[in-house]
Parts: C-alpha cells; structure tokens; sequence
C-alpha cells in the first residue's frame, strides 16, 4: 500500500458521504494550526493589546467573548471545509440561490466582525477624541 492509496482509504462511508484519510488528515492538520494562532492571539496579543490601550475590565470581557465566538465559527468553517461536510441547506430555482453551511457560518462570521468593528470604532476613534 502506497501513501496515495492511503490517503484515499476510506475511513467511513455513511450514505453518500465518504470520509477519506486524506480529509481526515487536512482537517487535523487545519484544525491544530488553527488553535496555535487562536492561542497565540488570546495568550499574548490581546493582553498586550488591552495594556497598551489601557482598556478596562468590562471591555476585555466584551472583546473576549467576541473574539472566542469568532474562533469557534472559524474553526467549524474549517472543519466543514476540510471534511467536506459543506451540504446544500436549501436549493433554489437556479445553483446561485442555493444556500450552503459555510454560506451561513460565514454570515455568522461577518455579524460577530461586525459587533468587533464597532466597538473598535467606538473605543479608538469617538472615545479618544471627546
């Protein structure tokens, strides 16, 4: 058995879904990248962040929640992608008004940046010049 024959063995079969080795490697391998940056961004970079911008407790918590929500939303994107699970939820009259898993978990992605963007623009830019 040669490593392109294992990487297209078949790990599980549940109807038309079939889990190979090689997606199953892909969601591993994104997924453990994935946590390593999520680490690094809330072990070093927003304490850093949050004492250079002298931000108060309640704010930390604030961004905290935002920040993990949108590590958890992209850290299932990922999965959805890399395991090939991103199924059509609903299918229009046309393939351009299908709506898909990732096209909501990224819409998710879009809201939770957007609260983050706010508060940023209300902290850094109304804050600091009143």
């Amino acid at each position: 058995m040669d490593f392109s024959n294992f990487l297209a063995f078949e790990i599980l079969r549940l109807g038309d879904y079939i889990l190979t080795a090689q997606q199953l490697f892909w969601a591993i391998g994104a997924s453990l990248l994935w946590v390593f940056i999520a680490w690094v961004l809330i072990r070093y970079l927003l304490p850093r962040l949050y004492e250079a911008q002298e931000v108060p407790t309640d704010s930390q918590n604030k961004i905290n929640r935002l920040i993990w929500s949108m590590i958890v939303i992209v850290g299932v994107i990922i999965l959805v992608q890399s395991l090939g699970l991103n199924f059509r939820i609903y299918e229009g009259s046309e393939e351009r008004y299908s709506l898909y898993v990732h096209t909501v978990l990224q819409g998710l992605i879009i809201f939770q940046g957007a609260r983050l963007a706010d508060w940023l623009i209300y902290r850094f830019v109304i804050k600091r010049y009143q």
